[in-house]
């Protein structure tokens, strides 16, 4: 019997490890700063995909979905994901995932496209690459002003002013974020001007435009979703420009590919009831959060786990995406 007890065991263990996952990816690219782990660079992907193939089904989002509501849990597979819509997705991702033969799902923050990119990438290059910062930070955001010592950032080279920069970066991410669009870019132009650098956004760093958007849509390796307009963190904004954010980013999603919009991604991951009600009722059937976890039974079609992917090694990877349960 104790036998038995250790085969059901291990039978467990090998069916949990083989529960649906979804990845989420942001972008494929070299980049020279990335504090929040969004850029995997290309021969990192491929070697991700190389991996995944070998030892995971990847499917289509919407297949997944369509087991999930049979109440069918394909174990064995993985789904590929991308937030925010950047130009190296539908660049570089787009030929490695055609060469490995594998689905993804893009979700565009649609009020980006065919601009120079978004505002976090411009704030780490103004605090994290701007060589010397001035020792004090004087800032008017949301209302209030807000006073940071910047005197230990100013020591470039020793581990305190490495750690202090980043902690600022921090705190004006978190200053920054919950701002309407005009604001958050009026700030930021004051702090480039502080930190006597340039607002403007890297090419490199740029969005899609809505004709590269629509180029990659007709790739029958990827499907599209809606991620928004100016990509707020819904429970922070008024019920009607929470519902306004996702249905008109549907809407645009829309017209790009030329056919219903089912599938969504939570900007920063941020949901809540209100949220998940405006999804809802503005036509949205499937929605990703950013939750770390493996698709289950008891899986809530409009908060599905993901999976971050980040600029792993292949034993990395294999560690923390496959081995996750």
């Amino acid at each position: 019997m104790r036998g038995i007890g250790r085969a059901q065991t291990l039978l467990r263990r090998l069916t949990r490890r083989e529960r649906p996952i979804v990845l989420m990816y942001h972008r494929v690219a070299e980049v020279a700063c990335d504090p929040w782990q969004l850029a995997v660079r290309p021969q990192r992907f491929a070697d991700h995909l190389r991996v995944l193939t070998r030892e995971r089904k990847v499917v289509p989002l919407a297949w997944l979905v369509g087991e999930l509501r049979e109440s069918r849990i394909p174990l064995g597979s993985a789904v590929l994901t991308f937030d925010d819509g950047y130009a190296d997705v539908f660049h570089t991702a787009k030929p490695i995932l055609e060469e490995y033969g594998c689905p993804a799902t893009v979700f565009l923050t649609t009020g980006a496209l065919d601009t120079p990119g978004f505002w976090w990438d411009v704030l780490s290059r103004i605090i994290l690459e701007t060589p010397a910062l001035p020792p004090r930070l004087e800032m008017d955001a949301g209302g209030k002003t807000n006073n940071f010592d910047v005197r230990q950032v100013v020591q470039p080279g020793r581990v305190q002013g490495v750690a202090a920069r980043e902690a600022l970066h921090t705190e004006l991410w978190r200053a920054l974020r919950p701002l309407d669009p005009t604001e958050r870019q009026s700030v930021l132009a004051e702090l480039a001007a502080w930190a006597g650098v340039d607002a403007t956004p890297r090419s490199s760093d740029r969005v899609m435009t809505s004709q590269e958007a629509k180029a990659l849509s007709e790739s029958p390796l990827i499907s599209i979703g809606a991620h928004t307009v100016t990509h707020p963190s819904l429970p922070l904004i008024e019920d009607e420009d929470r519902s306004r954010e996702i249905r008109e980013s549907r809407m645009t999603c829309e017209r790009i590919v030329g056919h219903p919009i089912t599938g969504f991604a939570y900007p920063f991951g941020d949901q809540d009831d209100a949220s998940v009600s405006a999804a809802r009722a503005a036509g949205i059937q499937f929605a990703c959060t950013t939750d770390a976890g493996v698709v289950t039974p008891k899986t809530d079609l409009m908060r599905i786990p993901r999976i971050l992917a980040a600029d792993w090694s292949q034993d990395e990877f294999r560690q923390n995406v496959l081995s996750f349960c």
